[in-house]
């Protein structure tokens, strides 16, 4: 997964979701068309500004967003791209209040995703191909192999992750995702 990731130039696609409930298609398991693996729709989050191109059929897209006074590490808005077999693809908000760098953010919140010997590595993701970095996290007993790119864009960190890596369509989507996601503004 991690030469397919790099060689796409992993990009982040994030679009903000706040206006889309109730406005995600059919659930998942329902007798709705499969998706084509090629057709998206622009999705924009008015708490966030965040833009995702998110597929147009056969995937449930759910939007959390958390009390903001919470601490850095904590998530304060997530977005989780379901299909048939449960979340496929899920993209986590983190506030930066420290400005911190990106690699000093993910080595002092997230260093817990390199535990024993995760390879971690560079790129680039998002629609503005921003510096991100790889996380590799492999396959154990109870979960599935689960690649993460993780970014900044307008001030917050972002972590797009992808639930199985075995799973064709969950992939094609967080690359989808990787390559597109953006942040606008927010209009709350």
């Amino acid at each position: 997964m991690r030469r397919l990731v790099l060689s796409v130039v992993a990009v982040a696609l994030l679009v903000p979701m706040g206006a889309l409930a109730g406005d995600d298609g059919p659930p998942p398991g329902t007798d709705s068309p499969p998706w084509d693996g090629a057709t998206y729709r622009r999705m924009v989050d008015d708490a966030t500004g965040t833009i995702l191109e998110v597929p147009t059929l056969g995937f449930r897209l759910e939007t959390r967003h958390f009390d903001q006074k919470t601490p850095a590490y904590r998530v304060k808005h997530a977005f989780f791209l379901s299909g048939p077999d449960g979340n496929e693809v899920s993209v986590d908000i983190f506030d930066n209040p420290e400005h911190l760098p990106l690699a000093r953010f993910f080595e002092t919140h997230l260093g817990f995703m390199k535990e024993g010997n995760v390879p971690v590595t560079e790129g680039h993701a998002g629609a503005k191909k921003v510096p991100a970095l790889f996380v590799e996290q492999p396959k154990v007993p109870g979960n599935n192999a689960q690649p993460s790119a993780i970014f900044s864009l307008a001030g917050r960190i972002f972590r797009v992750t992808c639930s199985n890596e075995d799973n064709e369509r969950a992939v094609k989507a967080y690359l989808h995702i990787l390559e597109t996601l953006d942040v606008g503004k927010a209009s709350r």
